[in-house]
């Protein structure tokens, strides 16, 4: 009889043991296991309500528009300095209005009002309307019409000019401080001087 009841004892001994092992298990491994998925399924549907709302957006004509726009602006004001794109640029326009560059001297980039601005020294050379017609020209590669910003090119401001005459013919020497923009902070090549023949 009293092997029965000690056989009866162990037995429910054992159960128990068998039940507390189980709980314990599950409170220490399991349960935090399972609230860490159910944080991740609820981020998983944070991202797939975000991709949902960046997916409609990149199909709408806004989205359109304002590539467009960005699209400019990096023509506009590029995110490298790129000084043989501008040279490039200030040649086409000497070429279009028929002055001569004497020299380009570019400095390191200083900060300005929301991005960085390449100082030039420019000197060019020849009669007075085809002068202004070549800073003309450099004022038409980027702007803002009727409130929207349009660029063919380079955005440049012009600093300073002064001007010099240079023999009875009418042509003059015109020294520029010029200002090609870039939109962050980046090196650009040693300054130097580019010197054309007079």
């Amino acid at each position: 009889m009293i092997d029965r009841i000690n056989g009866r004892l162990a037995l429910l001994f054992a159960i128990s043991g068998l039940l507390i092992l189980v709980l314990v298990g599950w409170f220490v491994f399991v349960s935090p296991q399972s609230s860490k998925a159910s944080a991740l399924d609820t981020q998983i549907d944070d991202a797939n309500v975000k991709l949902a709302t960046t997916q409609t957006f990149m199909q709408s004509p806004a989205s359109k528009q304002s590539v467009t726009n960005l699209r400019r602006l990096r023509r506009a004001i590029p995110d490298d300095v790129e000084m043989s794109e501008i040279l490039r640029e200030l040649a086409w326009a000497s070429r279009a209005s028929g002055v001569r560059i004497q020299s380009i001297t570019p400095s390191q980039p200083v900060s300005s009002a929301g991005a960085q601005a390449v100082p030039i020294s420019l000197s060019v050379k020849g009669r007075y309307f085809r002068l202004a017609k070549f800073m003309h020209l450099l004022r038409l590669e980027a702007g803002v019409r009727d409130g929207k910003a349009y660029s063919s090119g380079r955005l440049y401001g012009i600093d300073n000019m002064s001007l010099s005459t240079g023999d009875k013919s009418g042509v003059i020497m015109a020294t520029l401080a010029l200002n090609a923009f870039v939109s962050r902070s980046t090196s650009t090549p040693a300054p130097g001087s580019t010197t054309t023949e007079p």
